[in-house]
């Protein structure tokens, strides 16, 4: 009688594209044989208010629950200093020629200053009826450009911002003189510069540049900003204005040596310093870990130019340690920067290359025997989440039976078929080719189930298409389990039996001598089959093709397997290579033994990869030949980006 399966999965013909397919030949597997693109996290600034003060910096790691270990192959940070300012502010009441001095001494002794700029507010210069001062300014971000002080025809003190004519006036310059072992030495800077004089004058630049002078009126009150470019390093020094002898009725006539000091008051002057940070100290540490090992250590100021600081090994060992304990979503790792003395630090951390592994065989291997049919293997893996890659090594060789020409595909089972038992047999006519005939026979499968305990008797015939013939050989059995799903049912022919020559075709006759057998059959193939309901007596045609294999010894003259047939790779998509091995055009240079890798990546197999995340936390893999293959899978790795495996 016939009989129908409910629904069962049903792998698809179609090809799955992956265009660069990493399969490699090589002796020996490669050590990281899947990278990640670094992911680029963000820095920021540090401030440090007091010596000796720790602030600490987190590292992003988001924590995957499910996995099996984490590797960090690259993360790091750029490190520079900032700007910190700092400032010493002092009166300057009636400052004599000789200039006004001061001293600055930073928290720390040793601790890198440089001198930014300095502020003076309210500033008075000693115009009279016979003299006048000009203070020439840069005119930038809302500072005017000249301002004079002089005495008007009233004998009164005038100070004004002046566009036109200033004939009559002199130029004053402001001079830095920096403070070394209590001493100070020549000017550093001037504000107006001084032009070089002569012809070549401006082959040389001008004399103490490097600074410029912003001046501002505020309802009559003049702030000057004496601004250093780029700052000095100098705590100390005097700060002089003065007038040049000679050629003082251009700003920048005249030459430093030439200079006067005159007298002079302000309300306050203010020096602001840009102080750098000293005896830097970094460390890494991750929550509950009882050491807090040190990445690194600078005595002196790290610069403006980012220096990149390596931290892989540490993380390295905080992290392996910390992994399997660890909870919450993040890995709690951060770096902890402390300072001998105030300052900022500009932290960026650089791309970082952190994965995730899942190693999802129990054992270090995976062994399976590839006789005609599928072979499954099953990785449980994380749900929900993305893969960024995946890689296997694949091991095997290949055996002297193939299956006949005729013979099923595996790749697509019916899910129908005919019930034998009792008095009921069912034959099906199979062809071989005329290299087959002259070849030995192996064994002969048949895919069903058994409902019950019992036996399977299966004997190959002589015949033509309509009538079965004599026996040919003995029959074989196989023993029949009760099994919920169907499978392949095989039996071997003895060594020394089915030899050839045999007819260009046999009839399979199948029987239980006990239980009952669920034969799955194409019922829409009018192939050659025959049942008999009467123990063999009578048989009627029917309109079947019944899942049927046999196979074939095929070896060479040196009794190698020849030729190599093609090992195709399935999932529950389909097809994903139908060709591990290399074999199609190459079969003759291949040897029976191979060993393979197969690597997807992120990017080239990213739909692949994005699937892997759907399959409800088991990845099974089939792999298929007609020919007989002993495989070994092993160094089965799932990678995963922190950044990215939770995307969807």
């Amino acid at each position: 009688m016939a009989w129908t399966l409910g629904p069962t999965l049903n792998f698809t013909q179609t090809e799955f594209a992956f265009d660069a397919f990493s399969i490699q030949t090589a002796t020996a597997l490669p050590t990281h044989v899947l990278q990640l693109t670094p992911t680029q996290l963000q820095g920021e600034i540090l401030e440090f208010t007091a010596a000796g003060e720790t602030q600490s910096m987190p590292v992003p790691i988001p924590r995957l629950a499910g996995l099996d270990e984490l590797e960090v192959e690259q993360v790091s940070f750029d490190l520079s200093s900032a700007t910190f300012e700092d400032e010493k502010t002092v009166t300057a009441q009636n400052v004599s020629s000789n200039g006004l001095s001061v001293a600055y001494s930073p928290d720390v002794t040793g601790a890198p200053v440089s001198l930014m700029r300095i502020e003076i507010e309210d500033l008075m210069l000693p115009a009279s009826a016979s003299k006048t001062y000009i203070v020439a300014g840069n005119g930038a971000n809302g500072s005017v450009s000249r301002v004079v002080y002089r005495f008007d025809s009233s004998n009164n003190r005038v100070i004004a911002e002046v566009s036109g004519s200033t004939s009559g006036g002199e130029y004053v310059h402001f001079l830095v003189r920096p403070s070394t072992n209590g001493a100070f030495g020549p000017p550093m800077a001037a504000a107006p510069h001084f032009d070089m004089p002569g012809q070549g004058g401006a082959m040389y630049g001008p004399a103490l540049g490097g600074a410029a002078l912003s001046v501002f009126n505020n309802g009559g009150k003049i702030k000057a900003v004496f601004i250093l470019s780029p700052p000095i390093t100098v705590a100390g020094f005097k700060l002089i204005i003065g007038v040049s002898a000679e050629n003082n009725s251009s700003a920048h006539g005249g030459l430093p040596n030439e200079v006067g000091g005159i007298s002079w008051s302000a309300s306050s002057v203010t020096a602001k310093y840009d102080v750098r940070p000293k005896g830097i100290s970094i460390t890494a540490s991750v929550p509950n870990a009882a050491d807090e090992p040190i990445v690194s250590r600078f005595d002196t100021d790290p610069g403006n130019t980012p220096l990149n600081v390596d931290f892989a090994p540490v993380a390295r060992s905080l992290l392996k340690s910390s992994y399997p304990s660890s909870s919450g979503s993040d890995l709690g790792l951060q770096l902890n920067f402390s300072c001998d003395s105030p300052g900022k630090l500009r932290v960026n951390l650089a791309a970082a290359a952190v994965r995730y592994l899942r190693r999802p065989l129990a054992g270090d291997t995976e062994q399976r025997s590839i006789k005609g049919a599928i072979e499954s293997v099953n990785f449980p893996i994380p749900e929900n989440l993305k893969p960024a890659g995946l890689s296997f090594t694949i091991d095997g060789a290949y055996g002297p039976a193939r299956l006949v020409l005729a013979a099923d595909n595996t790749l697509e089972h019916p899910r129908h078929g005919f019930h034998v038992a009792n008095s009921t047999r069912l034959a099906r006519r199979m062809s071989l080719t005329n290299v087959e005939r002259r070849l030995p026979l192996a064994r002969v499968a048949l895919f069903g189930r058994a409902s019950e305990e019992g036996e399977l008797l299966v004997s190959l015939h002589n015949g033509d298409e309509i009538r079965i013939g004599s026996p040919i050989g003995e029959p074989v059995s196989i023993p029949l389990s009760p099994a919920s799903q169907s499978s392949w049912h095989r039996a071997g022919f003895p060594a020394d039996k089915m030899l050839p020559p045999h007819p260009d075709a046999v009839w399979v006759v199948a029987q239980v001598t006990r239980g009952v057998f669920w034969w799955h059959a194409d019922m829409d193939d009018p192939n050659a089959t025959q049942r008999s309901n009467d123990g063999g007596a009578s048989w009627t045609m029917v309109p079947a093709k019944p899942m049927l294999q046999l196979a074939v010894v095929e070896v060479d003259d040196q009794g190698n397997p020849r030729p190599l047939q093609p090992l195709s790779l399935t999932w529950a998509d389909g097809v994903l290579n139908t060709d591990i091995v290399g074999v199609t055009g190459q079969a003759q240079q291949l040897p029976p033994q191979f060993r393979r890798y197969w690597v997807a990546q992120e990017n080239a197999h990213q739909s692949f990869l994005n699937r892997v995340s759907e399959l409800g936390g088991l990845l099974k893999f089939g792999f298929h030949c007609r020919r007989d293959v002993e495989l070994s899978l092993s160094n089965v790795v799932l990678v995963y980006n922190p950044w990215q495996a939770g995307e969807t």
